[in-house]
This record gives structure tokens, C-alpha cells and sequence, in this order.
């Protein structure tokens, strides 16, 4: 099986709970053979940025080499901007552990 690479909106490396455009870093986990591994912890930068809309486009330019956005929310426009990517959305509140698990047997 080919891996996949996963980002993770979350605050504490437990529950997915950051809002997409919101979110100050990604927990980035490879998915092969069904198993997840940590990889590692992007920055989301929040100098330079003029706007909401740039802060959002800056995290897409960060995250390109992912397959799927892990979340607990996401704007319509993002979300169909990632989509129309070939990104899997996936929003939950629950926790990493069991929103992997549901995204490995879905």
C-alpha cells in the first residue's frame, strides 16, 4: 500500500480541536499499511499575514503533500478549495486516536 500523509488540527497532540484557518500548527502523521506514525509538527506562521483569506492559503501551501485535513471546523470555501485538490476534510471533535481509526476503516 502507498502512504499517505495526514494533518491534524490540534491543540494539545490528543483531541482534533482547531478550526482550519484558526489552527497556529499541524500534527503531520504518515498512514502505510494502516498503521499511523508521527512524523512531525508544522508551524502555522501567523507574521506577514494580512487577512483570514491568507492565513488559510498559506496553511494549503504548507500542507500540499497531505492526502487529508483533520479539523473540528472548516469554511465552505477552503474546504472546497482542499477537495477540489484531492484532499479528504475530515472535521470531528473527536479524539486523534479514534478520528484515525474511523479514517483507517472507512
Amino acid at each position: 500500500m502507498e502512504s499517505l500523509k495526514v494533518a491534524i488540527a490540534s491543540t494539545d497532540g490528543v483531541n482534533v480541536n482547531m478550526h482550519f484557518g484558526a489552527a497556529t500548527h499541524f500534527l503531520i502523521f504518515e498512514i502505510k499499511d494502516n498503521v499511523a506514525e508521527f512524523l512531525e509538527f508544522r508551524e502555522n506562521p501567523t507574521k506577514h499575514i494580512k487577512d483570514h483569506t491568507d492565513r488559510w492559503n498559506y496553511a494549503l501551501e504548507l500542507l500540499k503533500d497531505c492526502g487529508a485535513i483533520f479539523c473540528s471546523r472548516m469554511g465552505d470555501h477552503p474546504k472546497s478549495v482542499l477537495e477540489g485538490k484531492g484532499m479528504k476534510v475530515v472535521m470531528t471533535e473527536n479524539t486523534l486516536k479514534d478520528a484515525l481509526k474511523e479514517f483507517l476503516t472507512a
